[in-house]
């Protein structure tokens, strides 16, 4: 169910956005090599909580198991959803892809970017520029009448015509009063996989 947010609450979602991207920004500028992710998790969560924010992502989960850092840091072929640890050690040429969420003025937002840590491979650069400019051109099809799948399709077919596909398994989402709301945002085309 898709819920319809009133004025004070785009503006707390603006809000918390705002700390957010803030939050990431402060996180990448110290990425490099020799920093664990352990390291950028700490900072993060300070940031956020300086900020007046809550880190939405910790405690996450199963309650016997939630999930226990403020961000995800994922390196190189870890698709998602990585734990932060002192032992991973960010290197030379990696690609760094870290997920945050925020809750601020009972709001919630959520964000992935991917970092790439000195010189990267050039294909490692394709990746991660085909990447965005897939995500740039799903977006120029959300208008007023177009549905999901217009995204979708735009960036899978983006990717493809690029040798590159798009993780099946996984979806964006909307945010808000929640971190997991409706709808569920793919990146494929839905109406090939019918």
């Amino acid at each position: 169910m898709i819920f319809i947010k009133n004025t004070q609450e785009i503006e707390g979602m603006r809000l918390s956005g705002k700390i957010l991207a803030m939050a990431m920004k402060v996180v990448g500028q110290v990425i490099a090599p020799g920093v664990n992710t352990e390291m950028l998790d700490n900072l993060a969560e300070k940031f956020i909580l300086d900020k007046g924010g809550t880190p939405i992502f910790k405690g996450q989960g199963d309650k016997s198991n939630p999930y226990p850092a403020t961000i995800c840091a994922s390196i190189n072929s870890e698709i998602v959803h990585g734990i932060p640890s002192e032992n991973k050690i960010i290197k030379e040429g990696d690609l760094v892809k870290i997920d945050m969420g925020v809750k601020y003025q009972g709001m919630v937002t959520d964000m992935a970017r991917t970092f790439e840590v000195g010189r990267v491979t050039a294909k490692a650069h394709r990746l991660v520029e085909t990447t965005r400019k897939a995500l740039d051109a799903g977006i120029k099809k959300i208008k007023a009448e177009a549905n999901l799948n217009d995204y979708a399709s735009t960036v899978e077919n983006y990717a493809k015509k690029r040798g590159f596909s798009v993780v099946r398994e996984l979806t964006g989402h909307g945010v808000g009063r929640q971190l997991h709301e409706d709808p569920a945002v793919l990146n494929i085309d839905q109406l090939k996989i019918i």
